[in-house]
Order: structure tokens, then C-alpha cells, then sequence
């Protein structure tokens, strides 16, 4: 999940709807929300970290992919 990317609310419903209407059994969704860690590594190594317009999601934005997801039946977690 990247905010301004990919975790727009649109895409995150069209993403859930496509899981939930694949065939078997209901997983556990594992969300993965962007992060700028690697910059302190950056920093280390001497170079800057251009993370252009990527922003990490808000707890509260992630708390909204998950009822979102449960909309759709699904459980999602933040994790991998």
C-alpha cells in the first residue's frame, strides 16, 4: 500500500472484490504498507533517498483498508 499510488480508495475495493471472487478457500490478506526506512540506510551509505510523492498510509488509513476488506468478506492483516 502506497498512499498516492496504489491505496486509493478505488483501487483498494476493485482489489478486494477480485480476491474475494477468486475460487477455494478465504485466505488471510497480508497487507504490506509502504515505509521510508530505507532512507536512514540511504543515509548511512552517503546518498539521498528520493521517495518522490510515495507517503506512508496513516494507521487510521490502513485501519480502513481492513474494513474494506471485510466488506468483501475477507480478512486482512498488516503483515507478511
Amino acid at each position: 500500500m502506497i498512499k498516492g499510488v496504489n491505496a486509493d480508495e478505488r483501487n483498494i475495493r476493485k482489489s478486494a472484490e477480485f480476491i474475494a471472487n477468486l475460487a477455494g478457500e478465504k485466505k488471510l490478506v497480508s497487507l504490506l504498507p509502504y515505509h521510508n526506512i530505507a532512507i536512514h540506510k540511504y543515509g548511512k551509505l552517503g546518498q539521498d533517498y528520493d521517495s518522490g510523492e510515495m507517503e506512508e498510509p496513516l494507521p487510521i488509513e490502513i485501519e480502513n483498508v481492513i474494513r474494506i476488506f471485510g466488506e468483501y468478506g475477507l480478512d486482512a492483516t498488516v503483515g507478511g
